[in-house]
Order: structure tokens, then C-alpha cells, then sequence
């Protein structure tokens, strides 16, 4: 038997309304013909499996077939967004831009000045410190991309990952230069072992259900042997995730390393920003926006926003670079100290555009409720009242 689920186009049933009143006259059908109940239900299920399947190689052939339209008329729609939020929101997103270049520069220019030190193995803070910039840097560039595209919380996102970058570099400046402490940034970087032991096994726990090729025993025994030579250099408090920060704490977590980095004033902003990476019920509630009597969920972009992220952004790049540039008192110069006061400037001025720019939005926003407001009692009042109302 072979049902056939498709419609005419004068057909005003929705698909789901067809499948089902198809469904049931098969199983009649059938009921009818002598089979059993349990033999027509099998029956009408394999029938509505082979459908579904032939309807979804269907529209998705349809879907990519229209795929490049649809893409041209995002693209225009997103491009003319962007123009709009550019002329809001661009004096301060420029700023951004001019503080995340000069803080590249600056970074290049000390790694340059620290390799021979850094390649001769005598000087592991500034190794540290470099690639932590290099990171801190790419990241404000893609806080930066999603700004100009409208997403703030996405931007936010970013921030956390600034923040403890921030945190790490501004704890390893600190104290790597001091004898106690001296082999902290060698700590860091055998941490390594730790981490790559560790995700190796969670690999291959799940690679064959992954359809991916496990690490061979040659390799996973390598590893542990990584592993084992750091426990037994370091001790077992090594194994957690911010062990090689022990000789500074004897339980070392996050929360401790911005004590010591002196940055606990940001703890409400890291977890603010944490709430946009979690799938927790306050990012699901930060996620509800509301215009006017509308509440709406946000599914791309938006021109509000984006003060926060932004300036939060720049904030932890210029601690990660301040870091940097002043760990080392031989390669400290009358320059880099400048370039971080230009930078501070800078910021400022940042902070301050993208405030003046959500206030206008804001203000923006205001004008355009009152006036919708008005024209509702426009209409209100332009609905003729029946006679009998006014006795």
C-alpha cells in the first residue's frame, strides 16, 4: 500500500493537518483490508517515515535552491544596520579601535626587545606575558567585530575571557619578579601538562562515538607521563585548574587571583558577562527584551548595548598591556610609560563616546514610544462612537 501525503495548492490544510487525516484513512484502509491493529499502526508508520523523509530531501533542495536570495537580502538588510549603527555608535567604536591598535603596537615592540632574553631561557615571565597579550589583543579585536555588528552580549561574552586574561597576567607581573616566586611563570606554562593530560582523556572517552581516531597508547602514555612528572615536581594541588598559582595560595582559584591582582572591584562584571557564555536562567532573562508593550526574545543583532562591553574590554586590554610592559624593570622605557598614559586617555574618551552614545539611543528610543504612544490615541479618537453610547 502506498499513501500519498501530497496536496494541491488550492489545499488551505496546514501539512500537519494532511499527514494525519491521511494517516487515519490508511489505517481504516487497512483495519478494513484484515490487518490487525498493531500491523496497521506498523504499516502507517513506516508509510509516514518514508514521507517525511522524501518531504525533507524536498525542502531542503528548495531551501539551498533559494539559499543565495536569501543570503543577498540578509546581507543588504544587515549592511544597511550597520551603516545606522556606525553613524550612532561610531565615534566611540573608532576610539576602540585606535586603543586596540596602539596596545598591538606596543606588545610587538616589547616582544622584540624581550626575545634574546626570552630565547636564551632567562626571562619565562615575558614569555608569558606576550602570548597572554597576543591573546588579550585578538580577542578586543573580535569584542570589536561583534560591536559593529550589533551584539553587545555577545560582546560581553568576550569581556570574561579579557577579564581573566587581565587577571593571570596582572597575578604573573606582579610576582614572578620576586624571589618567593620566582619560578611562577615556569608554573604557568607546566601547567600545560596538566591540561593536555586531562582533555586527552576526556577524548578518548568520547572519540569513538565522535567517529574520531582515539590517541594511540604511545601517545596517552606520553602524556600521562607529562602528567606525572608535574605532579611529582609540583604536588597534587598542581592537578587543579589554577594549580600552578599554589605557592601564592594554598587552594588557588579565580576569585583569589583577582584578589591578588588587585581587581576584585570587577567580581559583579565578570559575572555579569558570565551569564551571556552559561545557559543559565539570568542569561535566559537577559535575553528578554522589552519595547513599548512588546517583549521580545533577541535573535541577532541589536543598536543598544553596547557601552559596557565595549569600555569593559578596553579596561582589561590596558591592564594585560600594563602588565606586560612593566614586568620587566630592564626593558621598562620612558615610551612604553607614555604610550600607557596615551592609552588611559584614550579609554576615556572611549568610555565616554559609547556613554553618550546609548544615552542618544536611548533618548532616541523615548521620542519614538511617545510618538507611537500618540498616534494610538489618534485612532482612538478617530473610531466613530455610536449614538446609543451617548444616550
Amino acid at each position: 500500500m502506498r499513501w500519498s501525503f501530497r496536496r494541491s495548492r488550492n489545499d488551505r490544510r496546514s501539512f500537519d493537518e494532511v499527514i494525519f487525516e491521511v494517516l487515519e484513512e490508511g489505517i481504516l484502509q487497512a483495519l478494513q483490508r484484515g490487518l490487525d491493529e498493531d500491523a496497521a499502526a506498523a504499516l502507517a508508520g513506516n508509510a509516514l517515515n518514508a514521507a517525511v523523509e522524501e518531504a525533507a530531501t524536498g525542502l531542503a533542495d528548495a531551501l539551498i535552491e533559494s539559499g543565495p536570495r536569501m543570503l543577498r537580502d540578509r546581507r543588504k538588510e544587515a549592511a544597511r544596520f550597520e551603516r545606522r549603527l556606525a553613524g550612532r555608535w561610531g565615534a566611540g567604536l573608532d576610539l576602540f579601535y585606535y586603543v586596540l591598535t596602539a596596545a598591538e603596537e606596543m606588545g610587538s615592540g616589547y616582544n622584540e626587545r624581550a626575545r634574546d632574553a626570552i630565547e636564551r631561557g632567562g626571562d619565562t615571565a615575558s614569555e608569558v606575558l606576550t602570548g597572554l597579550h597576543a591573546r588579550a589583543c585578538r580577542v578586543a579585536r573580535e569584542v570589536h567585530h561583534l560591536l559593529i555588528g550589533g551584539y553587545g552580549m555577545g560582546g560581553l561574552a568576550r569581556c570574561r575571557t579579557l577579564h581573566e586574561l587581565a587577571v593571570t597576567a596582572a597575578v604573573i607581573s606582579k610576582f614572578s619578579r620576586e624571589p618567593a616566586h620566582s619560578d611562577l611563570a615556569q608554573r604557568f606554562l607546566a601547567h600545560t601538562a596538566v591540561t593536555v593530560y586531562l582533555d586527552a582523556v576526556s577524548f578518548q572517552e568520547n572519540c569513538v562515538t565522535l567517529g574520531y581516531e582515539p590517541y594511540s597508547d604511545a601517545e596517552m602514555d606520553e602524556f600521562k607521563k607529562r602528567y606525572d612528572a608535574a605532579m611529582q615536581t609540583y604536588g597534587p594541588v598542581f592537578k587543579k585548574d589554577y594549580g600552578w598559582a599554589a605557592t601564592l595560595d594554598p587552594n588557588p582559584n579565580f576569585r583569589t587571583l583577582e584578589k591578588l591582582a588587585q581587581v576584585s572591584h570587577l567580581r559583579s562584571h565578570y559575572r555579569w558577562a558570565s551569564h551571556e557564555v552559561h545557559s543559565d536562567a539570568k542569561g535566559w532573562a537577559l535575553n528578554r527584551n522589552t519595547r513599548g508593550k512588546v517583549t521580545y526574545m533577541a535573535t541577532g543583532p541589536m543598536n543598544t548595548g553596547l557601552a559596557d562591553p565595549g569600555h569593559l574590554a578596553l579596561i582589561s586590554l590596558l591592564q594585560c598591556t600594563t602588565a606586560t610592559l612593566m614586568n620587566n624593570p630592564d626593558l621598562v622605557s620612558p615610551q612604553d610609560m607614555l604610550g600607557l598614559g596615551a592609552l588611559m586617555k584614550m579609554i576615556d574618551r572611549a568610555g565616554e563616546r559609547l556613554g553618550e552614545s546609548q544615552q542618544a539611543v536611548d533618548a532616541a528610543e523615548a521620542r519614538y514610544q511617545r510618538r507611537a504612544e500618540s498616534r494610538a490615541w489618534r485612532l482612538v479618537f478617530r473610531i466613530p462612537i455610536p449614538r446609543a453610547w451617548l444616550g
